[in-house]
């Protein structure tokens, strides 16, 4: 597997959730199937990019089936949690 994937035309490396976790970035999706569910990641990129959102890849296990990889996008949380 690599550390990149390619989302409206760019290359973009994906992060374990730890290392988002600590970069300050928080869920905002659930998990995508990269293959038949491209076209959602894409749209939901191109929105984030619209409203000028830092956001990344991370890659995530699916629950359901074993050694099924899941793509979730993941935002740059900007309030700290009370």
């Amino acid at each position: 597997m690599t550390n990149t994937i390619t989302i409206l035309g760019f290359e973009r490396e994906y992060l374990s959730k730890t290392k988002a976790c600590q970069l300050g970035f928080r869920p905002f999706t659930f998990g995508y199937e990269p293959r038949s569910e491209a076209w959602m990641i894409e749209r939901c990129a191109a929105d984030l990019d619209r409203a000028k959102r830092d956001w990344v890849i991370v890659y995530a296990n699916d629950p359901h089936h074993k050694n099924a990889q899941l793509v979730e996008i993941w935002v740059r949380d900007y309030c700290k949690p009370s």
